[in-house]
């Protein structure tokens, strides 16, 4: 079974900006939607996150494990590995501020990893249903 996972929403990141919701591309990820470690891009992806869409407060997407990922799986079913970060490319910046922190006006995203700490404070599984 896989749960709702928020992807990214509109809260400031700790790399200091916001992406807006109506500017996150999916375009690129969509052809190619594997779920990575910590951002390896070197390494084999753990799965793949389908079902993403928008909703009111941000993206969300389904997790997906391969099978030779059951370990991360049952560390995330877990809650001890459950955050994630969306990696990519801010493609245009807003000219205006959002409550004084830069906006990411279009964010292309390439990947999205499992990580032990979000850049996205809200990168979080949902705790409702969908």
């Amino acid at each position: 079974m896989t749960r709702w996972h928020t992807l990214t929403t509109e809260s400031p990141n700790s790399k200091g900006f916001l992406i807006l919701d109506q500017g996150v591309d999916w375009s690129l990820y969509l052809k190619n939607p594997v779920l990575l470690l910590e951002h390896s891009w070197g390494e084999e992806p753990i799965g793949r996150v389908v079902d993403i869409h928008q909703r009111k407060h941000g993206w969300v997407g389904r997790l997906e494990f391969l099978p030779e990922a059951e370990h991360l799986k049952c560390k995330y079913d877990k809650g001890t590995l459950s955050c994630v970060s969306v990696g990519g490319v801010v493609k245009k910046w807003s000219s205006a501020k959002k409550n004084g922190v830069r906006v990411a006006a279009c964010f292309q995203v390439f990947e999205i990893s499992l990580v032990l700490e979000p850049s996205n404070p809200d990168a979080l599984p949902c705790s409702s249903v969908f």
